[in-house]
């Protein structure tokens, strides 16, 4: 197995954060509006997604989500409804994405789905850092 990066932890600790200022918001909904909390949301997956693969020595393609998931496929096997739920956050928006794509817009109604999405993410991360350490 390759080295791990040695910074790896701080993207974990990273994508912590994230998610919990995005949880947080919830309680402040006049300034977490749904798209604010997508992109931490999306933040916190794509930190997290970084700290899986840099455990591993490795770095991802790019920072879309599909390229996230494409790049731990190459070393953990996501379920199926977690990969799905991941790549259905796409019809919000792509994390930088090489050209702007017209997406659907993120109300309040989306928002518990993109929270449990990226909740489930970090459960999934978590189990993957410790078969590792």
């Amino acid at each position: 197995m390759p080295t791990a990066l040695t910074d790896w932890t701080s993207f974990r600790t990273d994508g912590e954060q994230l998610l919990a200022a995005a949880t947080g918001g919830r309680k402040r909904p006049a300034v977490f509006a749904p798209p604010i909390t997508f992109n931490l949301a999306a933040m916190a997956i794509e930190n997290l997604s970084m700290a899986i693969l840099a455990q591993r020595g490795d770095l991802a393609d790019n920072h879309t989500i599909r390229d996230l998931v494409h790049a731990l496929e190459r070393h953990v096997t996501l379920p199926a409804e977690l990969r799905a739920d991941l790549l259905d956050l796409e019809r919000f928006e792509d994390l930088c994405p090489i050209a702007p794509i017209d997406h659907d817009p993120i109300t309040a109604a989306d928002v518990p789905r993109i929270l449990a999405t990226a909740r489930a993410f970090r459960a999934f991360a978590v189990e993957q850092f410790e078969a590792i350490t």
